[in-house]
């Protein structure tokens, strides 16, 4: 669920995000694909949708490096489908907290950066994110609270 504000309202998005892990559990890196697509409850239009192929690089025992690449379409931006590139960092504070900081962009937009923790309660299958934003090259400051849910999936390597 994603709330944003655009042409002076305010709007509510929700939809659905997959990811399929293709690596091994506990390799030095692992590997997945995804695809996530967001509805406006407002109007019911389709906001956007990606397809992604995001990477892990394990550091350490504490850290990772993440990098995405995806497809990008966005209805309403003015190229509508685009290149989409990420990298972000995360560090284990303790089992159940981790400090996460990432860059991003859409090809030819301008970089995005935020930073912030993430809050597994008893390592179990939730995560709450609070995150703080540049989204658009620093012209506005957005404030992220996410909840991700993670079930259980296919084994099949």
């Amino acid at each position: 669920m994603i709330g944003e504000r655009q042409d002076g309202r305010w709007d509510t998005t929700v939809g659905p995000a997959l990811k399929l892990n293709l690596g091994t559990e506990g390799a030095r890196i692992d590997w997945a694909v995804g695809a996530a697509a967001h509805y406006s409850l407002r109007t019911g239009a389709l906001e956007g949708a990606a397809v992604t192929l995001p990477v892990t690089i394990r550091i350490s025992d504490r850290a990772r490096f993440n990098a995405n690449l995806a497809w990008d379409h966005n209805p309403s931006a003015e190229r509508r489908n685009a290149a989409f590139y990420g990298a972000q960092i995360e560090y284990d504070l303790r089992p159940d907290l981790l400090l996460m900081a990432e860059t991003y962009q859409r090809h030819a937009d301008p970089l995005g950066v935020q930073a912030g923790l993430r809050w597994t309660p008893h390592r179990g299958p939730v995560d709450v994110d609070l995150l703080v934003g540049l989204p658009d090259g620093g012209r506005e400051t957005t404030l992220t609270l996410g909840l991700t849910f993670r079930g259980a999936g296919p084994r099949w390597n």
